[in-house]
């Protein structure tokens, strides 16, 4: 045969070989040649002697059809459950590939991410050491510059308030009036 396949076909557009879908149900067609149903053959396509077809289903869903032909006797009940047997290991087969496919793809997705978090986790730190040796440095100024008590001055009212550090989360001065 030298037709070219086509993955995916309309099935309001196929032949007798998809009367499996339709009905959902096996499709046996053992004298092809004397069909009413069918409606020709894609260029380069073997002669059809006889033709079985049968549903492949994920639960209650059509996923696939399966067929064959030109076996040298008729299509029958043997051959039928064989094909819908050999078909339901296929698409387990098929539906185990996909899962794996995901989870590879899940495990791949999930190692990027780490990756990016544990990148953003050592800025982080990297930037929190940053601002702490800042803070240290500001701290020191504070105390160097600012008295720890209040000033006395006789031409301006002066307030002001010290709250230690572990009491605000670092040495505080206010020079705004209190209330």
């Amino acid at each position: 045969c030298t037709a070219a396949a086509a993955r995916h076909y309309p099935l309001d557009l196929a032949g007798i070989w998809a009367d499996c879908a339709r009905s959902g149900r096996p499709a046996v067609h053992n004298d092809y040649a004397n069909n009413a149903g069918k409606k020709g053959m894609p260029e380069g396509h073997s002669p059809i002697i006889r033709h079985v077809s049968v549903p492949v289903f994920d639960g209650d869903r059509i996923v696939a059809i399966s067929g064959v032909a030109n076996k040298p006797g008729p299509y029958n009940e043997p051959d039928i459950r064989q094909m819908q047997l050999f078909m339901s290991g296929v698409w387990k087969i098929v539906v185990r590939k996909r899962a794996e496919d995901k989870l590879e793809l899940a495990r791949k997705e999930k190692d990027a991410f780490l990756e990016r978090l544990e990148a953003s986790e050592t800025a982080l730190r990297e930037r929190n050491e940053r601002m702490e040796f800042d803070l240290k440095i500001a701290q020191s100024a504070q105390k160097a510059f600012v008295r720890p008590y209040k000033p006395e001055s006789g031409l301006l009212a002066v307030d002001y308030r010290y709250r230690p550090m572990d009491k605000v989360g670092g040495d505080y001065y206010s020079f705004f009036k209190s209330e």
